[in-house]
């Protein structure tokens, strides 16, 4: 990582400075890297990501690319929403 994590920052903070940079994200096992902002659905940013009333509005819960690595294994991409996200994320 290469930004400023402090205790008060919230998860959504956390992944916003992470898309500032190489998107790489605090994980719980593994490496975890947020590919895009921008939900799967359209070419918006992810409504819960963005600020105010922007972001997309699609419809459907907003999702985003992911890529997690294991053991030193390949990277592979997924596509988590909100909850799911959090859940990889270290607390």
């Amino acid at each position: 990582m290469n930004f400023q994590i402090t205790t008060m920052d919230s998860k959504k903070t956390i992944i916003r400075k992470a898309l500032q940079g190489n998107g790489v994200l605090p994980c719980v096992s593994g490496s975890l890297r947020i590919l895009s902002g921008d939900c799967v659905n359209s070419k918006w940013i992810a409504a819960w990501l963005a600020k105010g009333d922007g972001g997309c509005q699609c419809g459907f819960k907003c999702k985003v690319r992911v890529e997690i690595s294991r053991n030193g294994h390949n990277p592979y991409q997924y596509v988590v929403d909100k909850s799911e996200l959090y859940k990889l994320m270290k607390q």
